[in-house]
């Protein structure tokens, strides 16, 4: 594990040291301006555009505690999603040791009329049994599903899952340019492969006694200016009611249509405890072809009843969509009778 950050740290050192003899520099306020007026748009419109992708998430975990004992494991996660709906679906394929798997698959939907969060128990063996309905929130996103205080829905999970490419360690570079303790403390330009980055080094103290969490208290990203301003690489100083840490993330991407999606996701971090973790997520994101139907976001999808009072929704059957598509037909077909009929005509008159 110490091997892995080493490697990471390295990289990233050496690095900024090739970059620096060809860097353009700003203060403080004048980086603070150009993220505001440049980046920030452009994060917008990668919102937009994450927005709409669909897929599935591999994640790999090992974690060696302060007490020396370790675990790792090895999730899938399917996101599925259109304007009549959302579903995050978690499935723990490997967890070592087994025995001290805690929750296992789950999975949070949300449709128009309501969102639910199902659980299989893993009872100490791979597999687990069926879906299990544990909270239903009906006309709701889901926001009660992790107590009253936590901003948590379904919508915010799915889009956890997508902004990696803004994401710093759980605020979105738009959020984070907004919270308070934020600064910029310097920005300098530099060139890699070709592209332009900017290396941002900031400043974010505050309290981490207090709701919502939020353990980034400083650290240096580089963002990619030629597109979308998205991360590339970060090394971030982090807090916790624990202690403190380093926090060290570099992300791939493809493009596609301009647009850089993520396709693997590195996590290093050591904490002053002794404690060590690597996370990595490999990514496959598209945009469907069509959008999917409601019918993909509820309970009867899954094999359970719908709540009381909800009839589940249908899709249109394909008689009707003939009766549809002959009329049509028979409408166009008396609107060329008509119009053949007045161009004959015409000639006769004149």
């Amino acid at each position: 594990m110490r091997g892995v950050a080493g490697v990471w740290a390295g990289a990233l050192l050496i690095g900024l040291g090739a970059w620096s003899g060809q860097a353009q520099e700003l203060s403080g306020t004048e980086g603070l301006r150009l993220l505001q007026q440049e980046a920030l748009p452009r994060w917008r419109e990668y919102e937009q555009q994450a927005d709409r992708w669909v897929g599935t998430a591999i994640y790999q975990n090992e974690v060696k505690q302060a007490n020396g004992k370790q675990n790792r494991s090895r999730s899938r996660y399917v996101v599925r999603q259109s304007a009549a709906g959302g579903v995050f679906e978690h499935y723990l394929e490997d967890y070592e040791p087994w025995e001290e798997a805690g929750r296992g698959d789950f999975a949070y939907g949300v449709n128009s009329r309501y969102a639910f969060w199902l659980e299989k128990s893993l009872s100490g063996t791979k597999g687990g049994g069926g879906w299990q309905l544990r909270m239903i929130d009906e006309g709701g996103e889901g926001r009660s599903f992790r107590g009253s205080e936590s901003d948590f829905s379904v919508w915010k999970t799915i889009r956890w899952m997508k902004y990696r490419g803004i994401d710093v360690l759980g605020k979105t570079l738009p959020e984070l340019l907004e919270y308070q303790p934020f600064r910029v403390v310097g920005m300098r330009r530099v060139s890699r492969e070709g592209g332009e980055l900017w290396v941002v080094d900031f400043e974010c103290p505050h309290a981490v006694d207090k709701p919502p969490p939020y353990f980034v208290q400083g650290g240096t990203m580089m963002l990619d200016s030629t597109g979308y301003w998205t991360l590339m690489e970060g090394r971030f100083r982090t807090q916790d009611i624990i202690g403190t840490g380093i926090t060290e993330i570099r992300i791939e991407y493809k493009v596609d249509n301009g647009v850089p999606i993520p396709v693997r996701y590195y996590h290093t971090s050591s904490f002053s405890d002794g404690g060590e973790s690597r996370m990595e997520y490999t990514y496959d994101w598209s945009v469907p072809a069509r959008p999917l139907p409601e019918s993909e976001f509820t309970l009867s999808h899954y094999g359970l009843p719908e709540p009381v009072g909800v009839v589940p929704p249908r899709r249109t059957p394909v008689y009707v969509w003939l009766l549809v598509a002959a009329g049509v037909l028979l409408t166009l077909a008396v609107v060329f009778r008509w119009l053949a009929r007045r161009l004959r005509r015409g000639p006769s008159e004149g």
